[in-house]
This record gives C-alpha cells, sequence and structure tokens, in this order.
C-alpha cells in the first residue's frame, strides 16, 4: 500500500529472493539504509516534514539520499527482470 513503511517493501525483496540468500549480509547494511536513511531525511525533513516553512536540506545530503534512491531502483528493477 501507499502507506506502508519502506521496511516492508524491503521485506519483501528479500522474502521474494530479488536479492540473492548469498548476498543478502552484503545488503543488509543496503537495507538499514534504504528502511531508515532515504525515507526518515524525507519524513521528517522534506515531504512530511516541513510543515508550512520550507526547510533547506544541505545539498550534499539531498544529492547522498537521491543517488542512493537511484541506485536502488536500478537494483530493484534490474533484479525483478
Amino acid at each position: 500500500m501507499a502507506t506502508d513503511p519502506a521496511s516492508k517493501l524491503l521485506k519483501a525483496v528479500f522474502d521474494n529472493k530479488l536479492i540473492p540468500d548469498y548476498m543478502q549480509n552484503e545488503f543488509s547494511g543496503l537495507r538499514t539504509i534504504l528502511e531508515s536513511g532515504v525515507p526518515t531525511v524525507r519524513n521528517k525533513d522534506g515531504g512530511h516534514g516541513a510543515g508550512v516553512n520550507p526547510r533547506n536540506i544541505p545539498a550534499h545530503i539531498a544529492g547522498f539520499q537521491l543517488h542512493q534512491t537511484g541506485a536502488a531502483i536500478v537494483l530493484l528493477i534490474e533484479a525483478a527482470k
């Protein structure tokens, strides 16, 4: 569902073997980043946490989050093929 947390999506990714078992240890760090890094910055400082006063996210933080998200999207799309 649209309101499900990132952790639920990532659980489905691992449960459905989009990431092979032998690589799951390697991807546990990625899983942590995707569960708590990207969504937290977005929810706290961006989309949900902005409130009525816009917040300025430093460019290096925004860029890091953007690149992590893009890399994860490419990985998951290619894994699902």
